[in-house]
């Protein structure tokens, strides 16, 4: 989703035009009669009311683009594609440009002047993105700092690139070395080019990062213990920054429902009970929304047998949390995520089983689920604080976006139809959503035995 303000939303649709040739043209200029070139490869559709064109059959240099679709919080969407002087020229949406049309910073200019907490988290999402990007063969496209941009908090990237071999060229040419071609960028590829931000990182986090390109720099190393070492460093750096959580709820079965099928917790008197609660209660730590299926019976009961168990079962992780003085890696908090909804599906399943119920006489329902984790980390001071994780999770079409004065950003994607067959790499985000049964949902709580879920 692009970014907007919730305000204001965006009409102009901004594009990023990939290629040498797109990189050559300079405004004033309008290609085809529809795409005005802003600057160097930022082009504007200035009639977005028309469908672009798509070639079909689609090509496999774009179908990295598809399959990448659920980390669309980073990685551009295809749009269209035009010609110039009989060349082709990919155009892509969902790009790092702002509502003035201006490219957002690159990493590499951001960084002086961002915290230590943001530079560690700048780079804790590349990480997250390197086994993604290279099971596609385009982990190359972390490579290259003009590549990484920033929208506030989030890491973006202008385009996919999949020649780690143009970044080791480039690299031996300014060591005065011979390059060695690579088929696939590697770890230690990531690692040199970080150095240059490491030598200007921030006084506090710096010998930290040293010691971890020196980790990174390792031919066996792995991926997985350079996440969960890197982790605690963010970690320990993001605990020492104050913390205020606020939670506050509202139901409403929209305009065209009669029953509202919707539960979740905390309810307007859950927060009210919260108050009588000791200090440092928990409760306040996580949010549950679950919206029965319309269509199917019992809607309304299944999404409060999600609540129901759900709720019982992040009490007991979060009491777990307090008396462990280890640190959960993300991995295992996923599990635990994982693991929850997968008994709150088969208790809604058995239930249905039990009366035998099927078909759309099923109970089943969508839940988006967000998780403050309150893991105690050691500070500098040698006190105990907040973790400061946040962890999302959910099934079906239920959404959680991050909103700001300045951002109003999707952060998960729909289990539909649409969805399944954008990442499968058989339709475009703009054919896709065409389809008749496009919303229709593809995974929900209650439906089939939880073996049956899919993460993505």
């Amino acid at each position: 989703m692009e970014s907007m303000s919730p305000l204001q939303p965006r009409t102009s649709t901004y594009l990023w035009a990939v290629g040498k040739i797109a990189a050559q043209l300079a405004p004033p200029n309008v290609i085809e009669g529809r795409y005005k070139v802003l600057s160097p490869q930022v082009w504007q559709d200035i009639y977005p009311e028309q469908t672009p064109y798509l070639p079909d059959p689609i090509p496999d240099r774009l179908r990295a683009y598809l399959l990448l679709y659920p980390y669309r919080l980073h990685v551009p969407e295809v749009y269209g594609v035009c010609r110039v002087s009989g060349s082709a020229i990919l155009l892509l949406k969902n790009v790092p440009v702002s509502d003035r049309g201006t490219l957002y910073p690159s990493l590499a200019e951001a960084w002086e002047d961002a915290s230590p907490t943001r530079q560690l988290y700048w780079l804790w999402q590349i990480l997250q993105l390197w086994s993604p990007l290279r099971e596609q063969g385009m982990a190359a496209s972390l490579l290259y700092p003009d590549n990484l941009r920033v929208e506030g908090w989030r890491v973006r990237l202008r385009e996919l690139l999949s020649n780690p071999n143009a970044y080791q060229s480039r690299q031996a040419k300014a060591q005065g070395k011979v390059a060695v071609a690579a088929t696939s960028a590697t770890l230690q590829q990531l690692a040199a080019s970080w150095r240059l931000l490491v030598r200007q990182a921030k006084a506090a986090i710096a010998p930290q990062l040293e010691t971890f390109l020196s980790q990174m720099q390792q031919e066996d190393v792995s991926l997985r213990n350079l996440q969960t070492v890197f982790n605690k460093l963010l970690l320990e750096q993001a605990a020492q920054q104050s913390l205020r959580i606020q939670i506050s709820s509202a139901t409403d079965p929209g305009p065209l429902e009669l029953k509202n099928e919707d539960s979740h917790y905390p309810t307007a008197q859950d927060l009210i009970d919260s108050r009588l609660q000791p200090v440092g209660d928990l409760n306040s730590h996580f949010f549950i929304v679950c919206d029965g299926i319309g269509g199917h019976e019992g809607g309304d009961v299944a999404s409060n047998f999600a609540v129901n168990s759900l709720k019982l079962q992040i009490q007991a992780l979060l009491g777990e949390i307090v008396e462990d003085s280890n640190i959960m890696p993300p991995h295992l908090v996923e599990d635990h995520l994982t693991a929850l909804l997968r008994i709150a599906n088969n208790l809604i399943c058995a239930r249905n089983d039990e009366q035998h119920r099927e078909s759309r006489q099923r109970m089943a329902t969508t839940v988006a689920m967000a998780l403050q984790l309150p893991q105690k980390i050691r500070t500098p001071q040698s006190s105990t604080a907040n973790s400061h994780e946040l962890y999302i999770a959910h099934v079906g079409d239920s959404r959680i976006y991050w909103i700001t004065e300045h951002y109003c950003q999707l952060l998960t994607v729909d289990d539909d139809v649409a969805t399944r067959e954008i990442k499968a790499g058989r339709a475009y985000p703009s054919h896709a959503v065409q389809r008749p049964d496009a919303g229709a949902l593809t995974q929900a709580l209650g439906t089939r035995e939880a073996s049956r879920l899919r993460q993505c």
